[in-house]
């Protein structure tokens, strides 16, 4: 990214086209992708939550531009492994 916070134009078209081919090769799966992740965002925030809260600072949030989150599923079906790495 050119700046913090900041997507340059090549890569808001690329994540554009990456949405638009996924939906092409399976309809439907972009918005199944996108429900997922709800899911996944609520089950964080509930093991973090007090009292059904949880707040972030915004300079947090602004500090992951050179974090990578990545997902591992269990061949199983039994758990999700986040793991952190920074950007190459």
């Amino acid at each position: 990214m050119a700046e913090k916070n900041k997507f340059n134009p090549e890569e808001i078209a690329n994540w554009k086209q990456s949405k638009e081919l996924m939906e092409k090769a399976n309809p439907g799966g972009a918005i199944a992708l996108e429900a997922f992740r709800d899911q996944l965002m609520i089950c964080l925030v509930k093991r973090c939550a007090v009292d059904g809260r949880l707040v972030l600072p915004a300079s947090e949030v602004d500090d992951t531009g050179q974090v990578m989150l990545m997902l591992e599923i269990d061949p199983q079906g039994k758990s999700f492994t986040f793991v952190l790495n920074k950007k190459q």
